[in-house]
C-alpha cells in the first residue's frame, strides 16, 4: 500500500492473495526494482532553532549502504576541522560522519504464548507482551472474534525492552490460530536462534554533524542528520527517529540548532524499538560533537561540556524551559558532586602519568551528563482494586505489563500506602484485558509511575467510601471493611491515570544524571577493562530505591553491550552470523566495571511527579557512552605516541577489533618494536 508504482503494488497484492507471506513480500519490496538499491522513507525537519543552515550550510543525507563491519570509521573517515571555513562560518567548524551499528534483542525469555480455547467461542491467550489490549485487538481481527470473547493475560514477561510491543504477535497469533483449529491448548516458545533471526532490534544509524564553535569551546551552531536502517519494515522505526531527534540536544545549549533525518528500508529483518530507542544513539552523537570540538581546540572534553551546558532560563529546541516550575534542573549539581566524589582532577593527572609511562597500555577517563525527557500525559492506564471483606486483604489489577521493571512492586506499595494497610495484605493480580481493558502499551519508562497514579486514584475513591466506617472502628481496617460490606458498600473500585499538569514544550519533566568512567586498554589486542564507573542520578523521590537502583545498573550494563561488545554481523547475502549465546557477545562478568558506584541525589522531589518521583528504566542508558568517551581518550594517547594527532571517528560498537585498528597496532610496520 505504501508503493507509488501501482503496477508493482498490485503484483505484490496478488502474490499475497495467493498465500505468499507479507513478510517475504516486504523483503522483496524493500529494494528498488530497477536499481536494486534500498528505498528511502524521508521524514522532515524535526526541529530548527535560529538559522543553522545560514551558518553551516545544509547537510546532505548519507549514502545508504550496510555497515562494512568491525573497525569501520577508524581510518579513512577522519573528520575535518577548520579555522578558515568561511563558506559556513567565520569561526571554527568541525564535521563528521559516525557509524552506529544495531543491537539485537536478547531477552531472558524468548517470544512465548499459551492459547487456551474456552466454551462459547472464547479463547484466553497468555502472551509475553508489552500491550495486552493491542494483542487482544490483533487476535480478534485474525480469529474473526469480537473482543469480549478474546482475553489476553500477562503475569510477567522475561524481558521485553520494546521487542514485545509488536514483534511478539507472530508467536501469539500462531498459537491462537492452532488452538482454535485443534480445540486444545497450544503453547509456542521460540528457540533462541530462531528468535534472534526473526527479529531486528536497535536500528543501525549513520549520523552526520557539522558544528561551528568559538575559541572558548562554545558551540554557536549545530546541524545533525540521522539516517536509520529500519530493515524490511522501516515504518516501525519512524517513532525511533522522532525520539532520536527530540533528545539530540543532550544537556547542551546551541543558539542555532537543526536536526533532520530519515528512515530507509533494507533487506534485513524489520527493526523494533529497543530500550531508549533512537535517543541512545543521538545523545552519544551529541557527545561526539563535544569530543571533536575539544580535540580541535586542544582542551579536555569536560571543558567543552561545561562551557555548553544548559543554564536555568534557557529553552531547548523543543520548547522545554530549563529550570521551570515543572522542569527542574539538577544536572549542574550532579556534575559538581560526581567530579568531587571521584576526585576527577587528581585522576586526570594520574591517567596522564600512566600513559606517559606505558607505550601499549593506555588509560582514559570521561564524564557525561544526561537529561531524559518524560511525558506522563501520553499514558492511558487504569487500576482495579478488590477488597475481601472476610479478612481485609486486597487484590489490585492494573493495565501495565510486568517486564522486570518492578511495576508490580511499586503498585503494591502504593496501594498499601494509599489504604494504610501492611504491604503483606496486598497482592497484584495478573494483567488481563478482562480486568483492566483499553490501556496503552507498556514502554517509555512511564508505565510504572502512571499505574501507581491510577492505583492511588482508586485508593482515594475507596477511602472516601470507607471513611465513616474507619472513624467508627477507630481506624481498624478489618473492622471497617467488614462493617461496610454488611451495609452493602461496594468494595471494588477502579481508578484511571489522568495527568492535569500544564507545561510548555515536549516534556513535562526530565530524569537527569551524570556518569564517570575510567578505562584501561591493551593497545596490542584491543581489549578494554572498565576500571571504575560512577552514576549519580536524580530520580526525584524514588518510588522504590532498591528497584530503581537495579534499573540504573541494568540499563547501564545493557548499554555497555551496545557501545562496546555486541556486534551485529551479516554476510553479503544478508544472513546474520552471530546468533545465539555463543556468538552474540552480551556483557559478561569481565565486561562490567571493576568498581561500580550508583547513587541517588537526595532531597530533590519532582514537582510534578507521581509521589514526587521520576522514571528510571531508560534514563541511564546513554550514560554508558562515558565508557566510549574514556576509551577514545586512551586510543588518542596511543595514536599520539605513534605521531598521529588527527581526529579520528570511532564506530559503535567500539569492539576489540575496532580498538586495535584505531590504535594502529594491526600494522606491524608502524609499531616501534
Amino acid at each position: 500500500e505504501d508503493l507509488d508504482d501501482a503496477e508493482l503494488r498490485q503484483a505484490l497484492l496478488d502474490l499475497e492473495a495467493a498465500g505468499v507471506p507479507r513478510r517475504l513480500l516486504k523483503r522483496r519490496a524493500a529494494l528498488d526494482p530497477v536499481t536494486g538499491t534500498p528505498t528511502v522513507r524521508e521524514i522532515g525537519v524535526a526541529a530548527t532553532v535560529g538559522n543553522a543552515d545560514a551558518v553551516l550550510g545544509p547537510l546532505s543525507p548519507p549514502t545508504i549502504r550496510p555497515s562494512t563491519g568491525p573497525g569501520e570509521g577508524c581510518e579513512g573517515l577522519s573528520s575535518s576541522s577548520s579555522s578558515t571555513a568561511t563558506t559556513w562560518s567565520s569561526g571554527n567548524v568541525v564535521e563528521g560522519r559516525v557509524v552506529l551499528d544495531g543491537q539485537k534483542h536478547f531477552f531472558m525469555e524468548t517470544q512465548a504464548a499459551l492459547a487456551v480455547p474456552d466454551e462459547d467461542g472464547r479463547i484466553k491467550v497468555w502472551s509475553g507482551t508489552q500491550g495486552a489490549p493491542f494483542t487482544q485487538q490483533m487476535l480478534g481481527r485474525v480469529l474473526g472474534k469480537p473482543l469480549h470473547r478474546v482475553e489476553v493475560a500477562v503475569r510477567r514477561v522475561g524481558g521485553a525492552f520494546g521487542g514485545k510491543l509488536f514483534a511478539h504477535l507472530g508467536t501469539a497469533l500462531a498459537a491462537a490460530v492452532a488452538a482454535v483449529k485443534l480445540g486444545r491448548p497450544v503453547m509456542m516458545h521460540n528457540e533462541r536462534l530462531d528468535d534472534m533471526a526473526m527479529m531486528g532490534g536497535r536500528e543501525p544509524m549513520t549520523a552526520l554533524y557539522r558544528a561551528s564553535f568559538e575559541s572558548d569551546g562554545a558551540v554557536s551552531a549545530l546541524s545533525l542528520y540521522f539516517d536509520l536502517d529500519g530493515g524490511n519494515d522501516a515504518k516501525m522505526c519512524a517513532g525511533d527517529l522522532s525520539m532520536a531527534s527530540q533528545w539530540s540536544d543532550g544537556c547542551y545549549y546551541v543558539p542555532n540548532f537543526k536536526v533532520n533525518g530519515r528512515v530507509h528500508y533494507s533487506p534485513r529483518p524489520g527493526n523494533t524499538s529497543m530500550r531508549a530507542p533512537g535517543n541512545l544513539q543521538s545523545i552519544a552523537v551529541r557527545e561526539m560533537v563535544n569530543a571533536h570540538v575539544a580535540h580541535a581546540l586542544g582542551v579536555p572534553l569536560d571543558v567543552v561540556q561545561e562551557r555548553n551546558m544548559y543554564t536555568v532560563g534557557q529553552t531547548t529546541p523543543f520548547g522545554d524551559e530549563i529550570g521551570s516550575a515543572t522542569f527542574n534542573w539538577t544536572v549542574p549539581t550532579l556534575w559538581a558532586r560526581i567530579k568531587e566524589a571521584v576526585a576527577f582532577d587528581a585522576r586526570s593527572r594520574a591517567v596522564a602519568a600512566f600513559n606517559s609511562a606505558n607505550r601499549f597500555r593506555k588509560r582514559g577517563l570521561a564524564l557525561m551528563p544526561t537529561k531524559y525527557g518524560m511525558g506522563p500525559a501520553d499514558y492511558r492506564v487504569g487500576a482495579l482494586i478488590n477488597v475481601y471483606a472476610a479478612d481485609g486483604t486486597v487484590e489490585v489489577f492494573h493495565s501495565g505489563s510486568e517486564i522486570g521493571q518492578g511495576i508490580n512492586t511499586k503498585v503494591a506499595q502504593a496501594v498499601a500506602y494509599g489504604l494504610g494497610v501492611p504491604l503483606g495484605q496486598v497482592v497484584v493480580g495478573d494483567n488481563s484485558t478482562s480486568h483492566v481493558p483499553n490501556g496503552t502499551l507498556t514502554g517509555g519508562s512511564g508505565t510504572s509511575e502512571t499505574c501507581v497514579g491510577a492505583a492511588l486514584d482508586a485508593c482515594a475513591t475507596l477511602m472516601d467510601r470507607l471513611a465513616p466506617y474507619l472513624e467508627e472502628s477507630g481506624g481498624d481496617w478489618s473492622g471497617a471493611v467488614s462493617a461496610a460490606n454488611d451495609d452493602s458498600v461496594l468494595l471494588s473500585v477502579t481508578g484511571m491515570w489522568k495527568d492535569s499538569t500544564e507545561y510548555s514544550g515536549s516534556f513535562e519533566y526530565a530524569t537527569q544524571g551524570c556518569a564517570f568512567s575510567e578505562v584501561e586498554i591493551d593497545c596490542l589486542t584491543g581489549e578494554a577493562q572498565i576500571l571504575r564507573c560512577d552514576l549519580h542520578m536524580d530520580l526525584g523521590r524514588s518510588l522504590n530505591p532498591a528497584v530503581d537502583l537495579g534499573q540504573l545498573q541494568g540499563g547501564f550494563v545493557m548499554s555497555l553491550g551496545y557501545f562496546l561488545t555486541e556486534e551485529v554481523v551479516y554476510t553479503d547475502e544478508e544472513v546474520q552470523l552471530n546468533l545465539g549465546t555463543f556468538n552474540q557477545k552480551i556483557p559478561s562478568a569481565y565486561d562490567i566495571p571493576e568498581v561500580f558506584n550508583v547513587s541517588l541525589l537526595p532531597n530533590t522531589p519532582n514537582p510534578t511527579g507521581v509521589l514526587s518521583s521520576k522514571a528510571s528504566g531508560e534514563p541511564p542508558m546513554a550514560l554508558a557512552g562515558s565508557t566510549f568517551l574514556a576509551i577514545r581518550q586512551a586510543i588518542e594517547a596511543c595514536r599520539c605516541d605513534a605521531g598521529r594527532t588527527n581526529y579520528v571517528q570511532l564506530p559503535v560498537p567500539l569492539s576489540v577489533q575496532a580498538i586495535q585498528q584505531a590504535c594502529l597496532t594491526d600494522r606491524l610496520g608502524e609499531l616501534p618494536l
